[in-house]
């Protein structure tokens, strides 16, 4: 628009209006055209006979509408009868009815005028225009007629729900619409429990979505094979199938019910992801699917590296399994040293490692190490007795050479029976992280990265005295303001003696 009115010079290229350079002959070129800016010219002190008449008269047009200081703009713009007029946004800040007054007008100036009008609503060019022009980045990259435009333009359809349904309840419509099995929910109620109208409501929503999900209602009262069969042991409880697994809900939800239905569906995994360089196993708390038994399985076979922290109590079955391929028997109850208070310690199930046997991973490792109420392990070997003395496994180490995809490699697994030794409360122990990160390293076979020391973060507390405590405080609490205090008064006092 500035280049077309001769506000700005272009840098390439011509600007010819009804036969006038812009630029060889500016003044001709000017009666011919006119431009209404975006914000129009009105000067507020003139009446509209005194602005239209180019009069220097102060008076009343300030108390015009903005849809009447468009008209007058407009007006101002034509009154010499040029061949073009350029007009910007001309309907910026006006109401639905001033804008279709605009309009009306700009219509008019067809009979005697060719109009450019500049807009970033398309809209306002489909209501008035017949042709279009749309530039970007100084390129033009669309020139048709309106009706073009309007045939090119893909047909939408917008919808409108009077109950949208919430994102709990849209994530549940996606993930049973997703099922590729049989889904089975079995509720053990009791016919004068109220939450069965509610349960059934729930369920009946979830079989709406998906076909695939078979709902079956019984009285506990009357099916005590069946409670034993589902360990059932309260009223209400709910048993959820999905091919060979199963869980249970005490108190059903629709969150709880869809949280169930996810994590049932997510071991239909059929491998480990290739790039997986160490998988780690730490402290389960719930007992892993067969299925999942069987990943974990395939991936050892196929040469995969293995980190297994075990702690006391969380070698649930099936995961017996996987100690049993790799030949390993964990011993019953937790390590424990009486020699603890000889190193400060009020607690016997620490064990403190001080010395390692030879291997990779402890070569350089020459501080001691710590692990909370961990469990002893043996390989190859049986040993049922309840209390055994004398050297204990607390880590084994497992090298084998494997072929796969007819290519030598080599299986490394690590399996320790303690996981806090790498948590956030001991890592920063002695040799804890040293131990750890050389772990990592050999498992994912970088044994050039275990030789490098590693630099710790250094400890930026700052441990004061109680007296150096109080000192400061005092400092702060009481010296600083009086001291304040003081120098205010003496500001104040000089002040007023002058």
């Amino acid at each position: 628009m500035q280049i077309l009115t001769d506000n700005l010079a272009p840098s390439e290229r011509r600007v010819v209006i009804n036969g006038f350079d812009i630029i060889e002959s500016p003044r001709k070129a000017k009666r011919h055209i006119d431009y209404l800016p975006e914000q129009p010219p009105i000067y507020c002190e003139a009446d509209v006979d005194e602005y239209l008449k180019f009069n220097a008269q102060v008076h009343r047009i300030g108390n015009l509408s903005k849809d009447y200081q468009q008209r007058v703009s407009i007006a101002q713009a034509i009154i010499h009868k040029p061949r073009v007029v350029v007009l910007d946004e001309t309907s910026l800040g006006l109401d639905p009815i001033q804008v279709r007054d605009i309009r009306s007008v700009i219509k008019t100036l067809w009979q005697g005028h060719s109009v450019i009008l500049s807009t970033h609503i398309l809209s306002k060019l489909q209501a008035i225009s017949d042709r279009v022009k749309i530039i970007q980045q100084s390129a033009l990259i669309y020139h048709s007629s309106i009706d073009a435009l309007n045939l090119s333009q893909r047909p939408s359809i917008t919808m409108s729900l009077n109950r949208p349904p919430t994102i709990e309840q849209a994530e549940s419509i996606r993930l049973t619409q997703s099922l590729e099995q049989p889904l089975k929910v079995t509720i053990f109620i009791t016919p004068n429990n109220e939450r069965g109208i509610i349960l059934n409501q729930l369920f009946q929503r979830y079989q709406d979505q998906q076909p695939l999900i078979q709902v079956e209602t019984f009285n506990p009262d009357l099916y005590p094979e069946l409670l034993r069969q589902y360990d059932i042991h309260q009223d209400a409880e709910i048993v959820i199938e999905y091919q060979d697994s199963s869980e249970k809900i005490s108190f059903a939800t629709e969150s709880r019910v869809t949280s169930s239905i996810e994590n049932l569906t997510l071991t239909e995994a059929s491998s480990i992801p290739q790039n997986t360089h160490v998988l780690g196993i730490s402290s389960l708390k719930t007992a892993l699917f067969p299925r999942e038994i069987d990943l974990l399985q395939r991936y050892i076979e196929t040469g995969g590296s293995l980190l297994w922290l075990a702690d006391t109590g969380t070698i649930l079955s099936p995961i017996d399994r996987l100690a049993e391929s790799l030949t390993i028997k964990f011993l019953p109850d937790i390590i424990v040293d009486p020699n603890n208070p000889l190193f400060g310690l009020d607690r016997v199930d620490f064990a403190l490692i001080t010395q390692y046997t030879q291997h990779l991973i402890t070569q350089n490792v020459t501080s001691l190490s710590f692990y909370s109420q961990a469990q002893a392990m043996e390989y190859h070997g049986v040993n049922d007795a309840h209390e055994i003395t004398g050297s204990l496994n607390i880590g084994l180490t497992l090298l084998t050479s494997v072929e796969n995809n007819s290519a030598p490699s080599q299986r490394r697994i690590v399996v320790v029976g303690d996981a806090d030794f790498l948590s956030n409360n001991y890592l920063g122990n002695e040799a804890n992280l040293e131990l750890g990160l050389n772990l990592l390293n050999w498992l994912s076979n970088n044994d050039n990265l275990i030789s490098i020391n590693t630099r710790a973060a250094p400890d930026t507390r700052l441990a004061l005295s109680q007296i150096q405590q109080v000192a400061i405080g005092g400092f702060f609490l009481i010296l600083l303001p009086l001291l304040l205090v003081g120098l205010g008064l003496r500001i104040w006092l000089k002040r007023r003696s002058c």
